[in-house]
């Protein structure tokens, strides 16, 4: 791209088919420089059929043309085209140039007019000015109030109350999907809105005149029996069911030992497979635990001896002993007991409760642990 350089790209006035009438002839010329260009040049008109040199006219810019942009540069003078002139063809040749232009070929230009016997054209166009009526431009233009449709989308203004109660625009919101923000007072409606159904009016004066009846229309505990025996018992204060509101026999567990070991037990040997601490819960009536073992030995023996026992301790008194367990005295290769063991206990005991393993055989044989379990009876 050349420092100085502009072009004609064409006759701007008068038309390729003028009319009778007077003119300001000008060129269009297009600034390929990189800085400002003043514009000067000559416009010729001739006879395009003898040749004749008819016209001169000088041509300037008004301002400087700014680099990349595209102006009108008119004459100093008018164009008289008379009656005598209807029919003629003319050649207009135009050279532009600026000081310093680097590059010559397209500073001519060479178009033809036309000249009918049309009705005199409108007085001649103003040199392109949009710049002046845009933004910061001398003479901006303000368009509110115009009527019709601006090209570029505007951003609206706030105006969230013409929107609202009482505003000049308010929205209906019937039909609209969605949420709104603010919760709504329901209308009437039945009970294909709710999952699951609520209780219809007739539904609930029927439920509460049943037999037996509830204690008031907005306490829909049944209260029949309730703490009594073969009743239900009143949960407390975390909705949650206490010890001491269980009405009949009721289990609880105190404590678990679910843990899968297979090992040897040789003649003679004993061992101590689990052991479960809990500390008894008040009023509980007795206390059970339970246990899980397979003895097996590689073959049948005459007598085995072999037993599993839980032993309970006290801990925080002097040792309760052994309770009572199961016995292997039987030819077998084979047994699986889950004996329960019932004791009692004082109310808020610590305890410990563990699975005893003995084979007093004169073989080896093994054994499988598969759980202890111990339960709060009340």
């Amino acid at each position: 791209m050349a420092d100085y350089d502009v072009g004609v790209i064409a006759l701007a006035v008068p038309p390729a088919t003028a009319s009778v009438g007077t003119y300001v002839p000008a060129a269009t010329v297009k600034n390929f420089g990189i800085h400002p260009a003043d514009v000067s040049g000559l416009l010729r008109i001739y006879d395009l059929a003898t040749g004749t040199l008819i016209a001169t006219h000088s041509l300037a810019s008004a301002a400087a043309i700014p680099a990349g942009d595209t102006a009108a540069v008119p004459s100093s003078s008018s164009w008289v085209i008379t009656d005598a002139d209807i029919g003629k063809t003319l050649s207009v040749v135009i050279y532009v140039t600026t000081p310093g232009d680097q590059y010559a070929p397209n500073n001519h230009l060479s178009a033809t007019v036309t000249i009918t016997a049309a009705p005199a054209p409108p007085a001649p166009p103003v040199t392109l000015h949009a710049a002046q009526h845009e933004h910061d431009g001398a003479d901006a233009i303000n368009v509110d109030g115009l009527a019709g449709e601006l090209a570029q989308k505007q951003v609206p203004t706030a105006h969230a109350s013409t929107h609202q109660f009482a505003g000049n625009d308010v929205l209906n919101v019937g039909g609209l999907a969605g949420v709104l923000s603010d919760p709504q007072p329901p209308a009437e409606h039945s009970n294909e809105c709710h999952t699951p159904d609520f209780a219809t009016a007739t539904a609930l004066a029927s439920h509460i005149a049943g037999s037996p009846a509830h204690s008031a229309a907005t306490n829909l505990e049944q209260t029949a029996n309730k703490g009594a025996a073969s009743g239900y018992a009143p949960l407390g204060a975390d909705s949650r069911l206490p010890w001491a509101n269980a009405t009949t026999a009721l289990l609880r567990f105190l404590g678990q030992h679910f843990v899968y070991v297979q090992d040897t037990l040789a003649a003679g040997a004993m061992v101590e497979v689990a052991t479960i601490p809990f500390v008894s819960p008040p009023d509980a009536a007795a206390l059970a635990a339970l246990a899980s073992v397979n003895f097996l030995f590689a073959a049948p023996i005459a007598n085995p001896d072999v037993e599993a026992w839980i032993r309970v301790t006290d801990l925080a008194g002097p040792h309760d002993g052994n309770r009572a367990g199961f016995y292997l005295g039987t030819p077998a290769t084979h047994r699986q007991h889950l004996t329960p063991i019932h004791f009692t206990m004082t109310s808020g005991s610590e305890l410990s409760v563990s699975l005893v393993l003995r084979n007093a055989s004169t073989e080896p044989c093994t054994y499988e642990f598969l759980g202890l379990l111990v339960l709060g009876v009340k």
